[in-house]
């Protein structure tokens, strides 16, 4: 028989146990079955089964807890998964207590030896602490209080200088002074206002450089301890999913052992091997087909393609495979 003739034997077959034949069906095809089929059963469907009562509950268990979806299935390896989960929360907690406690001292070294205000401590955001080790000195924010209005810092090697000298390439034409009256003036002065540091934000470092080289090392370390903390998180998550993926195949191989029983009808005596674990229902009887089919065309003399495989592991193979 040729390789082409056995799949269209093989699909004659299988087609309708595949395409939703019931058992009558396969029944009929089976050996000695030339008598007409049975009636099919019209008896009430059964109920369908919840997620949970379907083998869900470790992987639930281990997803909210690692290692408790592992204890409920009798695995003592669930321990592992809750001491990872203990040890990883131990130390993101150490890590982001340490990287606030740097936060908090580069914030406290900064206002001592750099910040210009004699008011009371104005804290700024997270950009600009950034901007203080980048920058020797803000600048001033208004470079004349003594005149009208708002004047400028007009030194470009100061933050503050940077932003007017910003503010004028994008409103003023090219070779204005930035003085009041030319054009684009006004909305060069709103821009300022909105990114320039006020008095009470003001630094300088310039006194003291060596100063700026250690907030630098405190905002540096502060930054190390947030990854570290970042990282930990990411072990946390790994292990919430390596935990409900093992339960979850420690489930369905619990389950595939719990369904041992005899081989259906129509496989006993086709090999010695063939009694095993027969999954039930629709499954079982298309299970039951394809071993007798594989059976028929390899395991025998003139039939090299399949019969290298052993019959016995082709039963297995297919009853190990179940209907979620």
């Amino acid at each position: 028989m040729t390789s082409g003739r056995r799949a269209v034997l093989v699909l004659t077959v299988l087609g309708p146990a595949l395409l939703g034949a019931g058992p009558c069906a396969l029944a009929a095809q089976a050996p000695g079955g030339s008598g007409p089929p049975h009636a099919p059963d019209t008896g009430p469907p059964d109920a369908p089964r919840s997620l949970w009562s379907r083998g869900w509950r470790p992987v639930a268990l281990s997803a909210a807890v690692p290692g408790t979806g592992q204890l409920a299935l009798d695995r003592r390896r669930g321990w592992l998964y809750l001491g990872a989960e203990a040890a990883a929360w131990i130390w993101y907690a150490d890590r982001r207590g340490a990287a606030d406690s740097y936060r908090a001292a580069y914030r406290d070294h900064a206002w001592e030896r750099a910040r210009t205000w004699d008011g009371a401590r104005v804290d700024g955001d997270f950009d600009y602490y950034e901007r203080l080790a980048r920058w020797h000195t803000s600048g001033a924010y208004d470079g004349d209080p003594g005149a009208t209005g708002l004047q400028p810092e007009t030194d470009e090697t100061t933050y503050n200088g940077s932003i007017w000298a910003r503010a004028r390439g994008l409103f003023m034409p090219p070779g204005a002074r930035g003085e009041p009256g030319e054009p684009g003036y006004e909305e060069a002065v709103a821009y300022y206002r909105r990114r320039a540091y006020s008095e009470e934000l003001l630094w300088d470092w310039s006194g003291d450089p060596g100063a700026q080289e250690a907030y630098r090392g405190l905002i540096d370390a502060t930054d190390v301890r947030a990854r570290q903390a970042t990282a930990a998180l990411g072990v946390i998550l790994a292990n919430h999913l390596l935990s409900a993926i093992d339960a979850f195949l420690t489930e369905r191989g619990l389950s595939g052992r719990a369904g041992v029983g005899p081989a259906p009808a129509g496989l006993r005596g086709a090999h010695p091997s063939a009694e095993g674990p027969a999954p039930g229902g629709r499954a079982g009887a298309a299970a039951g087909v394809l071993a007798r089919t594989l059976l028929a065309l390899g395991g025998g003399p003139g039939r090299p393609e399949l019969g290298h495989v052993p019959p016995a592991g082709v039963w297995h193979l297919i009853v190990s495979w179940r209907i979620p």
